[in-house]
């Protein structure tokens, strides 16, 4: 079961960088107008209708959650045993406060989180290592690699 996304159009406002759309921080997707997607019923299955928003997907998160009301799209990346949970903030960075309700969230499942940054002295991601099981618990984030090893 999943939800609308309603009048929230974060994924679309460029918060989500996508090549083939053109959008990054600074430039939203050309076919959001006038707050709404102009192609909703034609758009793309990469990035849009494949876009597992996690607010949309999982109705038990609270209204206060929806990405532009708290200021960071949650998604998932991956699947299966590879799926991590990615905190995107709509503007310079995650608030504290999220990356701890986020992490609470997927602690029981044991998938990681991974925070997007956009701060002058961060370069990129930060993850949260207290989900590996062969890491020990830290109370502070720690930097996660950009590159897949093979």
């Amino acid at each position: 079961m999943s939800r609308e996304c309603g009048d929230c159009t974060a994924c679309c406002e460029g918060w989500l960088a996508d090549a083939d759309l053109g959008m990054h921080p600074s430039k939203a997707c050309p076919n959001l107008q006038g707050g709404r997607c102009a192609i909703y019923a034609d758009r793309p299955e990469q990035p849009c209708r494949n876009f597992y928003c996690l607010w949309v997907k999982m109705p038990s998160l609270p209204e206060a959650m929806r990405p532009d009301r708290c200021g960071v799209i949650a998604w998932v990346v991956g699947e299966g045993g590879d799926a991590a949970l990615m905190l995107s903030p709509i503007g310079s960075d995650v608030p504290s406060a999220l990356i701890h309700s986020f992490s609470d969230l997927v602690a029981p499942i044991r998938m990681p989180l991974i925070y997007e940054s956009r701060l002058e002295n961060r370069d990129g991601f930060v993850g949260v290592n207290r989900f590996r099981l062969d890491a020990p618990t830290y109370d502070t984030p720690r930097p996660v690699s950009r590159e897949r090893t093979p």
